[in-house]
């Protein structure tokens, strides 16, 4: 939420003052519907790319003077499902336009996608670039409001007999469709699909001080052209790995506000001598 941004959100309080609410269901699922991709009811996923062997993933520190986009965290194995190639960084869930509103996810759904590390947006940063190739890409970015550059389509990547969304071998393309259709290099675009470079997240070469870390990490942007190779795996993440990440995110801005105490109250030599 950022103050003056026009959108639609507003900051709440605790005051001595007596003040009602209203309580309005937001989402639940019924057993007709488990075999839908939901919006709501703790419902998270992760999103792998197959072809990179990687899955979206990104920084839980505060945007400093230069950006942190996303990125594909690659897996130490070909294990999908082996806990080790998961991160609490590479936990997204789905929004409707309306957030308030929570249910089913249709094909045609407009959609947006939120870290639940950070409660961040996704969105397509609107500075088109040029590759050697002749291809129009865009740089993903987190923000952290909702603008019309986080509102995403999932296009299916065959027939589908059912306009929900079934979660079971869930593969879609991301795509982005922009408010006015933006004109580079004598192109006009209209929409931008999430892309797999390939290439080396900048500042992530290995090193040599840190045993058993990840493979490195690859980037990703979007790009004017639809490619064959950049389906994404919607993945469920289990109800208990919500639980700890939320109640992760509940206890970090104490743990900040302990920290930040510590280090306005001693220096550096007295808090080395006490670990």
């Amino acid at each position: 939420y950022t103050p003056g941004s026009n959108s639609g959100l507003n900051e709440a309080n605790l005051s001595e003052t007596e003040s009602g609410w209203t309580i309005q269901e937001y989402c639940r699922i019924l057993p007709e519907e488990q075999q839908f991709l939901k919006v709501g009811c703790r419902r998270c996923v992760r999103l792998y790319h197959s072809e990179a062997k990687a899955f979206l993933t990104a920084s839980t520190n505060l945007p400093a003077k230069k950006a942190n986009p996303p990125y594909l965290r690659r897996m130490i194995d070909a294990e999908v499902s082996n806990p080790e190639n998961h991160s609490s960084k590479g936990v997204w869930y789905f929004e409707f336009l309306q957030a308030s509103n929570g249910g089913v996810c249709f094909w045609e759904s407009v959609m947006r996608i939120r870290h639940a590390a950070t409660g961040r947006y996704l969105g397509v940063k609107n500075e088109p670039q040029i590759t050697t190739d002749g291809d129009v890409q865009f740089q993903a970015m987190l923000v952290d409001s909702p603008t019309r550059e986080t509102e995403f389509r999932f296009n299916p990547i065959a027939s589908q007999s059912t306009k929900q969304m079934i979660l079971e071998d869930l593969s879609v393309r991301i795509v982005h469709k922009f408010a006015k259709p933006v004109s580079y290099g004598g192109k006009r675009i209209e929409q931008c699909w999430m892309h797999y470079t390939n290439k080396l997240k900048p500042n992530a070469a290995q090193r040599k001080t840190v045993p058993m870390q990840m493979p490195t990490s690859v980037t990703i942007v979007f790009t004017e052209t639809m490619y064959s190779e950049d389906p994404f795996d919607i993945l469920p993440v289990t109800n208990l790995d919500v639980y700890n990440l939320q109640v992760a995110r509940a206890i970090k801005p104490v743990c900040d506000l302990y920290v930040k105490s510590i280090a306005t109250t001693q220096n550096v030599d007295d808090m080395t001598a006490q670990c």
